[in-house]
């Protein structure tokens, strides 16, 4: 794990803190988890943990995104999850006491707070409505996996990327010129949807031809969003 110098921030005035599972706690609360928090900056492709690990407490995302991967048997990265702004991750191992079952990069500069496994068990424990949300937090994570689950069991290579460009859009936005709002490699696209860089490369052209998408290096405009849904549909 790469550990940076600290910066100043505060949860009493964090913007993501309503997007995170902190959203209902007391001022009191509140207090407790800005006292012993720590908050840390890393930069594109830094490790916030790494597979196998043992967790300390868990990470939240104030600012920029981070990839959930792991290693298969031939070194091949298989990217798990995207996590961005209010979003927390680490906290599995917490609960299950043990390694952590994935590494986290961050994907670029990515500012975030570490919250001890002390300090977050204390919350738990004195407030019913982060539990709850905790709660709901954990639930997300089993639907998105799921959901990720069956799209391998019933979607083709071609269904699993426009039904992934189309998800990108409606997590991340866009930008002022109207491109995804997350800048994925070709092969960390591949490693996403489980499948070859070429394949990803070819298809992607291939709808850059016909207009359904714009490219520009790693961006990616979505030109119809009715036709890449069209396409994302298990036939």
């Amino acid at each position: 794990m790469n550990h940076k110098e600290p910066f100043f921030c505060s949860c009493i005035g964090c913007h993501t803190r309503i997007l995170s599972i902190f959203k209902n706690l007391t001022p009191e609360e509140i207090e407790n988890i800005d006292a012993n928090k720590k908050c840390q900056l890393f930069k594109k492709g830094e490790y916030l943990y790494k597979e196998n690990s043992y967790p300390t407490g868990h990470y939240c995302i104030s600012s920029g995104k981070v990839k959930l991967s792991t290693l298969g048997e031939n070194g091949r990265e298989h990217i798990l999850k995207i996590v961005g702004e209010g979003d927390i991750t680490g906290e599995n191992a917490i609960f299950s006491k043990h390694p952590h079952h994935h590494s986290a990069i961050a994907i670029e500069d990515t500012m975030t707070c570490f919250v001890p496994k002390e300090a977050f068990m204390k919350s738990l424990r004195n407030s019913p409505a982060m539990t709850m949300d905790v709660l709901e937090a954990l639930s997300k994570n089993i639907e998105t996996a799921e959901r990720k689950q069956q799209d391998f069991a019933q979607k083709n290579v071609k269904e699993r990327l426009a039904d992934t460009l189309l998800s990108f859009k409606n997590s991340y936005g866009e930008n002022d010129e109207h491109f995804l709002n997350i800048k994925f490699s070709r092969e960390e696209i591949a490693d996403f949807i489980g499948t070859s860089t070429e394949t990803v490369i070819r298809l992607l052209s291939e709808w850059n031809s016909a207009s359904i998408i714009t490219l520009n290096k790693k961006q990616i405009r979505i030109n119809s969003v009715d036709k890449l849904t069209l396409i994302s549909q298990p036939k």
